[in-house]
């Protein structure tokens, strides 16, 4: 997925549709009582999914620039250890904005940090039109020989 990553048929999951996906994902990565970091505001019916897999919703403002990184740092030094972040990077749903390149990078690298995965809900990825803040895929940044981002 992207613009410049050649991309190979093992690393793709045909899945029912995002919402199908992350609920995969949650199966695979999580258990009961984990947290998982989410933006404020999100997608609606990924909190329902969250809830299903019984875990703990933390959540973190956004601005016009995709998730505060520095409020996200703040709680994973004051001790928030979260199995999953969930972030709708691009035309995000339901605000529309999407993340800067930037904050795309520091997000990946924190996930190294810190130690969890993203799940990057990527359904608007075509949508964007002219100047978009984010070109590529979340996991255009990733390590793909040890990703931790699930992009969708």
């Amino acid at each position: 997925w992207g613009r410049s990553r050649d991309l190979s048929s093992d690393r793709i999951l045909v899945t029912t549709g995002a919402s199908g996906a992350l609920n995969m994902i949650c199966a695979i990565f999580t258990k009961p009582g984990d947290v998982v970091v989410v933006e404020k505001p999100s997608y609606f019916l990924a909190y329902g999914i969250f809830k299903e897999h019984n875990l703990k919703i933390v959540e973190v403002d956004s601005d016009e620039d995709g998730m505060d990184l520095d409020k996200f740092e703040e709680l994973l030094q004051d001790g928030v250890v979260p199995s999953l972040v969930y972030t709708v990077p691009i035309c995000s749903n339901p605000k529309g904005t999407s993340m800067t390149a930037g904050r795309a990078a520091r997000l990946v690298h924190m996930s190294r940090q810190y130690g969890f995965k993203i799940a990057s809900d990527e359904v608007y990825f075509l949508l964007q039109f002219e100047d978009p803040k984010m070109e590529n895929s979340l996991a255009e940044e990733d390590d793909p020989m040890n990703p931790t981002v699930l992009a969708m």
